[in-house]
Parts: structure tokens; sequence; C-alpha cells
């Protein structure tokens, strides 16, 4: 659970600089490079919740689909990270 609490910050984090790096005037600062990586990283993250979607055989959506699909997306990371650190520890011991 911590793990799925962690990526949902670092996504909301991710979310957050997007906004405010899309309201820099182009003039000032030049921010399209990261403004590009940030995006990506973005697409990254929500990857299993646009999976589930691409599932969702039906043309319209339930109310609170949104909120199942953003907590099963950082869950399902969670349980990839938790996966990953667990598999990792006994690799290296």
């Amino acid at each position: 659970m911590l793990w799925a609490l962690a990526h949902f910050i670092v996504l909301k984090m991710v979310a957050g600089l997007i906004f405010f790096a899309q309201h820099v005037p182009p003039k000032a600062v030049n921010l399209e490079v990261i403004m590009n990586a940030l995006v990506h990283l973005e697409d990254v993250l929500v990857f299993f919740r646009w999976l589930l979607i691409k599932l969702w055989i039906w043309e319209t959506t339930p109310v609170g689909f949104g909120f199942v699909l953003a907590t099963l997306n950082s869950l399902a990371w969670g349980i990839l990270l938790a996966a990953g650190r667990t598999f990792w520890r006994r690799a290296t011991t």
C-alpha cells in the first residue's frame, strides 16, 4: 500500500509540474523539452489506467469509474514496485 501511495503522490507531482510548466510563457523560458519529458513520464505512470480504459467495452462509463481506475492504477504500480523490490533484495543477498 505504501508503494501505491508513493506512486499516487509522484503522479500528482508530475501532473502539477506539467500544469505549472504549461503556464510559463515560452518567451520567458522555453520548457518544451522538459514538458515533453514530463508528459512521457506521466504516460508511463498511467499505463495501467490507459490499459483498463481500453479494455472497457461499453460506450459510457459509470459514475466513479475514474476514481476506481486511478486507484487500480496506483495499486498495480504499487504491487509491481513491491515485487521488484523483493526480487532485487533476494537477488543481491
